[in-house]
């Protein structure tokens, strides 16, 4: 009895997407825990270190927004 290559297929793409919400959940908390820090090295005011913030959260809903949008 031979088995259903696509099956196989199947059982290894939840891996994937595990791994994919993993990745983009360690995204999230990425700059706040160093905005003290930033701010300090960088001289920064609070509102400065908001919009490095929110940039950076930007550019990884964007990088998402294309990565489902337009595959490669």
């Amino acid at each position: 009895m031979t088995s259903n290559p696509r099956s196989t297929g199947t059982a290894r793409s939840w891996v994937v997407v595990v791994a994919a919400g993993v990745a983009a959940g360690l995204q999230v908390w990425k700059v706040p825990p160093a905005v003290p820090f930033l701010r300090h090295d960088l001289s920064l005011s609070l509102v400065q270190a908001g919009t490095l913030l929110g940039i950076v959260q930007l550019a990884g809903m964007l990088g998402d927004l294309r990565s489902r949008c337009w595959p490669s």
